[in-house]
């Protein structure tokens, strides 16, 4: 399964809209991580995407897009979500979880 994100480079800023995916002029499919969502929130300047994707299941996962190919960036512990909210040009992520 796959979604569409929709993002809008603004700056140095990303606007987010989900369902579609805009970068430099073009839409990209990105995929999920096989659940039905998914939610791009950065991109950096080698075109590296992080944001979470569902899982099939309920596990919401960090996940970065790699040539638009998805890889989760887990789940720590007993954390029941993980959210990859910005990426550096070292490919480093930021983000959040939190325990279920």
């Amino acid at each position: 399964m796959s979604t569409w994100i929709r993002t809008r480079a603004v700056s140095s800023l990303l606007t987010l809209i989900p369902a579609r995916a805009v970068a430099a002029e073009s839409v990209i499919e990105l995929p999920t991580l096989g659940g039905a969502h998914g939610q791009a929130e950065d991109i950096n300047d080698h075109g590296q995407i992080v944001g979470w994707s569902v899982r099939v299941g309920v596990a919401v996962e960090a996940t970065i897009w790699n040539s638009g190919v998805p890889t989760g960036l887990g789940l720590p512990g007993a954390m029941r979500f993980s959210f990859g909210n910005a990426i550096n040009n070292a490919g480093e992520v930021s983000g959040y979880s939190e325990l279920g």
